[in-house]
């Protein structure tokens, strides 16, 4: 196994486990995460449907992440989200919004925004880089053969 191949699946490995947290956090203390997401700085008819929407995207991620033959979809899927939350973090940063709830999980609501924001603009990094040095890979393949 290559570096590149093992860069990718160290990758892999990272994202399944922090949204296979994520989303147990969130399922195992859904009463926390409910009210964490009714104090989010947007038009409350929407909030459920951005609760419910959160929580399946991350464990449909989690499960895309798991199995092999979706393993690369998942890698993308996850990258996205983690690149959605890093966005979302930089606006409450920028103080954007009057309220600065955090419906995040676990050990991860410990966190200032700052932290968060740095910890997400890492995570995003690191799934870009995966899906570059793969996508590399396979085109190299195509290119000798």
């Amino acid at each position: 196994m290559g570096f590149k191949n093992a860069f990718y699946q160290t990758v892999v490995i990272l994202m399944t486990l922090l949204f296979a947290y994520t989303a147990a956090d969130k399922v195992i203390d859904f009463g926390f995460f409910q009210r964490a997401m009714s104090a989010q700085p947007i038009d409350h008819r929407f909030i459920k449907v951005l609760m419910w929407g959160v929580l399946f995207a991350e464990i449909i991620v989690l499960i895309i992440l798991i199995i092999p033959k979706t393993r690369w979809v998942g890698l993308y899927s996850a990258t996205f989200l983690m690149f959605t939350f890093t966005i979302y973090t930089g606006l409450v940063l920028a103080n954007t919004f009057d309220k600065r709830p955090c419906a995040c999980a676990g050990l991860f609501r410990h966190m200032s925004w700052s932290q968060h924001f740095i910890v997400n603009l890492v995570i995003t990094i690191l799934g870009i880089t995966a899906i570059c040095s793969r996508r590399n890979r396979q085109n190299s393949k195509l290119v000798i053969g």
